[in-house]
This record gives C-alpha cells, sequence and structure tokens, in this order.
C-alpha cells in the first residue's frame, strides 16, 4: 500500500510540475518495489513498470542519462518476462512500448541507428501481435504508432525516402480506424490530424480528447 501511496503522490505533485517532490516520492515507491519483487508473482512486472516511471520522471527533469538506464532496466525485465509468457498479451505489449521508450532516449543522445534498431524490432512485435488478433483495435492502433516511431527516427536520419512512406503506412492505419468507427456508430466523428509534426487519432465526440492537450505522438482516449 505504501508504494501505490507514494506513486500516487508522485503524480499529483507531476500534474503540479513539481517534478523534484515527484522524483523523490516515485523512489520510495520503486524501493518498496525493489524490496518485494521476488515475493510475489507479479512482482518483476511491477518492477519494470516502476523502473519505466521513474525514467519518466528523470525525463522531466531534463536527466537523460538517468532515464535511459531506468528504462533500460524496465526493458531487460519486460523481455525476459515477454519470452517467457509469449501468449501474455499485455506483457508482450509492455515490451515494446519498453523498445520505443528506450529508442526516444537514445534519440536524444543522439544514438540514431541503436534508435532505429529498437524501433525495428518493436514494429515487428506490434505486426506479429495485429496480426494475431485482427480483430483488436489496441493491436491495430499500437502497429500505427510502431510505424509512425519508426518514421520519425528515419525522418531524423534524413532517410526520407523510406521515412515517408512509414509515415504513410501510419496514416492508413489510423484513417482506416477512424472510417470504420463511424461506419460502427453514425453518432461518433473520428478523424487523423497530422499537423505540427504530431500524428493524433481523435474522437470528437469524447469530452476528454477534445479538451486534452498531449505531447504524445498518438491521442487516442474514449
Amino acid at each position: 500500500h505504501l508504494a501505490i501511496t507514494c506513486e500516487r503522490m508522485g503524480n499529483l505533485y507531476l500534474q503540479d510540475q513539481q517534478n523534484e517532490q515527484a522524483l523523490e516520492v516515485i523512489r520510495k515507491a520503486h524501493t518498496v518495489k525493489l524490496s518485494v519483487s521476488e515475493k510475489h508473482e507479479n512482482g518483476p512486472k511491477d518492477l519494470s513498470f516502476s523502473y519505466s516511471k521513474l525514467g519518466d520522471v528523470y525525463i522531466k527533469l531534463g536527466r537523460t542519462a538517468e532515464a535511459y538506464d531506468m528504462y533500460g532496466k524496465s526493458l531487460n525485465i519486460r523481455k525476459q518476462l515477454a519470452e517467457e509468457k509469449p501468449q501474455d498479451g499485455e506483457m508482450q505489449r509492455a515490451y515494446t512500448v519498453g523498445l520505443n521508450r528506450v529508442a526516444d532516449v537514445l534519440l536524444e543522445l543522439h544514438r540514431d541507428a541503436e534508435a532505429l534498431e529498437l524501433c525495428e524490432t518493436s514494429l515487428q512485435r506490434r505486426m506479429d501481435l495485429a496480426t494475431s488478433q485482427p480483430d483488436n483495435t489496441q493491436a491495430k492502433m499500437d502497429l500505427g504508432v510502431g510505424h509512425f516511431k519508426r518514421a520519425q527516427v528515419l525522418a531524423r536520419m534524413g532517410r526520407l525516402d523510406e521515412a515517408l512512406p512509414a509515415f504513410e503506412s501510419a496514416r492508413v492505419i489510423l484513417n482506416g480506424m477512424a472510417d470504420a468507427l463511424k461506419k460502427s456508430n453514425s453518432e461518433v466523428n473520428a478523424w487523423v490530424d497530422d499537423s505540427n509534426d504530431k500524428l493524433a487519432y481523435i474522437e470528437s465526440t469524447c469530452a476528454i480528447c477534445h479538451s486534452r492537450h498531449s505531447t504524445d505522438p498518438i491521442c487516442h482516449l474514449y
């Protein structure tokens, strides 16, 4: 319970942009999770998310090297769990997200080639998940994100002949989802916005989406 309380406090501090205070309490939560990680079945998974949360805070503080360390530790756990539980969709997805988190930091560290390698590994995993779950909306969304993340790195490297088709793949997937959603519910208005170097999948009937300001490249909330 202490870890949960500390994480909730940390989230509140982050919302209030009190990042140093957030780091202090989230570190406390992490210490608790580290001490019990081997005592509970979900201990390693919880620990991986705890490392990732610390990485998020370090990013906000501009401490990129420390963020890279935390994301890397998180990714190592997620990779092991994904290999041990190939049928666990949640863990497979967490692994792909972890790959992209590390890739984002590698870009900040100007290690573009390594970032691209991780993005391509993540994309392949996302393609496999989407293929094995053709009716899974989240898997389709994740595939669009994967193409977009890869495109960003390629564009950063100046490989526009490869980046543009990757961007288009992301748009095609999200446009298809928006069209399907509108056909299934005539009251829904959904569209894809690719302005300001961002790619967003937006549903205007959602009060959260319509009023939300996000730095994330993909916004999709119901």
